[in-house]
């Protein structure tokens, strides 16, 4: 089961998957990681696999039910009443795929299409190549001449900040609210950065006074031991230790 990958990607936007790091492109990159992996398969074994696209299948549930009994021998009884029971179609939402979008995309993301094309020309129950009748609004038109100029290679941030006014051109509402969760949550993360940083700044001043305190009992230790290597070299020190050798002697002979 494939699908397009802005429509995967403005899937994952409504989701709220970017409210913490709004780097969009991780997700188109995740949808071609994974459909290139269900190529390789598709290709190493096409006798035991049965590739469609959402809404082929959505659109052909008979002929989806035929493939599975007649390609893959399983019997099961699935129409279009019983299939919507459990599919819901009318949740998935559906994005006009313009010309100038696709322009886009491919753009800035060449290898995403030449996937998504491989994957409908092999697919059993591929997806509706008909274009949409209606027109492209002035912003989207205005930004599919803009990025058609942009020379080579074009670089990450340039990509990053373009498909993120695409994707905002095509749902504006969930992404306003994916971009106002993001400052929340920053807003957030700085409160527990800051409590962090005044807990390490408290340690490094309770190290430092640590660190005086055992700096001056070492003082003090250095300075007794000093005065008694002064009372070792005394005259009077030696006379007693020389009493004491005497009286251990004395203790001995008796």
């Amino acid at each position: 089961m494939y699908r397009h990958p802005l429509e995967v990607l403005l899937s994952l936007v409504r989701r709220g998957e970017f409210d913490n790091h709004p780097y969009l492109a991780a997700g188109l990159q995740a949808w071609q990681i994974y459909n290139a992996n269900i190529k390789t398969f598709c290709d190493q074994y096409p006798d035991r696999c049965l590739l469609a696209h959402i809404d082929g299948l959505i659109a052909h549930v008979e002929q989806f039910a035929h493939l599975l009994q007649h390609k893959l021998q399983m019997d099961l009884r699935l129409n279009s009443d019983s299939f919507d029971q459990i599919y819901h179609a009318n949740e998935l939402q559906k994005t006009p795929l313009l010309p100038e979008v696709t322009d886009v995309l491919a753009k800035l993301f060449p290898g995403l299409l030449e996937l998504y094309h491989c994957l409908n020309a092999q697919a059993d129950l591929p997806a509706d190549t008909s274009r949409p009748n209606s027109a492209a609004s002035p912003p989207l038109s205005t930004l599919a001449r803009f990025t058609a100029a942009l020379r080579e290679p074009i670089t990450l941030p340039v990509k990053h900040s373009l498909l993120q006014l695409l994707v905002s051109l095509l749902a504006p509402e969930p992404t306003e609210t994916m971009l106002s969760r993001f400052k929340q949550n920053i807003k957030g993360a700085q409160r527990t950065i800051d409590y962090f940083w005044l807990q390490v700044q408290r340690f490094q001043q309770l190290n430092a006074e640590q660190s005086q305190e055992l700096d001056r009992q070492s003082g003090q230790i250095e300075s007794l031991m000093s005065e008694l290597d002064s009372i070792h070299n005394t005259r009077i020190w030696k006379v007693l230790q020389s009493c004491r050798n005497l009286k251990e002697r004395w203790k001995k002979a008796a």
